[in-house]
This record gives structure tokens, sequence and C-alpha cells, in this order.
């Protein structure tokens, strides 16, 4: 039996040390282990959430986090949808620039089941140096709720940085798919992100609410259009109607 220690993640500091763990760990845990990660995380200290903006259906919500002058953010919506078409939408690496806010680019470096990593680049509004970003994203599907969760990390290691671009080191997120009554998913997408170089706290900050409504605005533009809405994928569950 393998018993996993679960590692405090909140101070950026001790991030590296929880990087080096899981590269101990057999593949089979990995995701369990990154999941008690995040949930520790993302369920710590609920009450700290301030409501920054609400409107459309879209509620956004940021936090202090402890160890880091950069903020967490939270954006909740509900969708007429199936978790297939979300899913779909979200491993649509060719159409991220058209949601995802700031993104210029997203290329699928390699994938391993319901592993995969990615290449993104984030344009950053001037005078600050754009980013990249080495991603990997593990999808879930709990057998019992059918609520679907990616967990996102960074791994900044895995490719050469490139002249141009500062390399974000540091990322912690999750998109989480909940069933809803009535055919509705809430989809909720949560990140605290550190993306390095020597951009000012309170840019970053000030970026925090607008990422999360931006994405999520266009989001459900298309993940309603027919295009998703028909797909039908082997790796997702969908509730029985």
């Amino acid at each position: 039996m393998l018993l996993i220690k679960v590692v405090p993640v909140t101070p950026i500091i001790k991030r590296k040390a929880v990087k080096n763990l899981l590269c101990k760990l057999p593949s089979p845990f990995l995701f369990l282990t990154l999941i008690l990660l995040l949930v520790t995380r993302f369920s710590s200290a609920e009450e700290s959430w301030s409501l920054e903006k609400s409107k459309n259906g879209i509620d956004i919500y940021v936090r202090s986090v402890e160890g880091s002058p950069i903020k967490e953010f939270k954006g909740v919506m509900t969708l007429p949808s199936t978790l297939s078409a979300v899913v779909a939408l979200l491993d649509d690496s060719e159409a991220a620039p058209k949601w995802i806010y700031n993104c210029q680019s997203m290329d699928l470096l390699k994938s391993d089941g319901l592993k995969k990593w990615s290449y993104i680049v984030n344009k950053l509004p001037w005078p600050a140096t754009d980013r990249d970003a080495i991603v990997l994203s593990i999808m879930r599907q709990n057998p019992a709720t059918l609520q679907v969760s990616i967990a996102l990390t960074a791994e900044p290691e895995l490719q050469p940085e490139k002249k141009g671009l500062v390399r974000i080191p540091e990322m912690n997120a999750a998109w989480v798919l909940t069933p809803k009554a009535g055919g509705e998913v809430q989809v909720t997408y949560q990140a605290h992100v550190n993306p390095g170089g020597q951009l000012p706290t309170w840019l970053i900050n000030s970026l925090l609410v607008d990422t999360p409504f931006s994405s999520l605005s266009a989001m459900r533009e298309l993940v309603l259009t027919e295009h998703y809405q028909k797909q039908q994928r082997d790796d997702v569950v969908e509730p029985q109607a």
C-alpha cells in the first residue's frame, strides 16, 4: 500500500518540494495526489472569497493567498449544456484563442490517455512582456457524481525558454464541471498563477477579474454552438435524463 503525504502548497516557496514529490510517485497515484493538493488548497478559507463581479450569470470571486502577493480567482457560471460539449471545447487547442482571455496560441505537445501537455502563449498589455507556459492537464470524472475535474499545473522545464517571452513558472488551476438538474452544467474555473518576470503585483491583480469573466463569457458563446453540443466523448459519462 502506498502512503501519500499531502504537502501544503499555498506558499509558492513550497511548490518545488511538491513537484519533487509528484515526480517520485507511480503514475496511477499522480492524479489522486494532484486532486488532493487542489482540494486542500481550494477548499480552505472559503470565507475569504470576495465577490468582485456578478454579471450576465457569471460570478467572479477573488481572495488572497497566504505567502504570495498574487491573489487567486474563481469564476462560476451555469450552462444549458452537456458535459461532453464543455470538455470538447476545453480539449480544442485551436479554438483556445477564440475564448481564453489574452491567449495568442495553444499547441498540443503530447498526450497520454487523460493527460496532455500544451504550450500556450499569452499576450499581456504593453509594456509587459508576453508570457508562455507549458501546462499539464489531467482529467478525471467522479463515477458517483459524474463531476468532471481537470487539474492544471505548469511544467516550465519541459522545454527550453524562448527568446522574447517570459516562462510562467507556477500555476495551480482547475476546471470543475458539475452536472445539475434540467440538463445544466455548473462550470467553475479557479486559478492562482505566478506569471514570472518583473510584473508589478498591482498589474497582475488588476487582471484577476477580467481574465475569468472574459474567458467564461466567450466560452459560453462557443460551447452552446451546434459544433460542440453535438460532441459525444468516450471519456465522459453523461447524466441520465
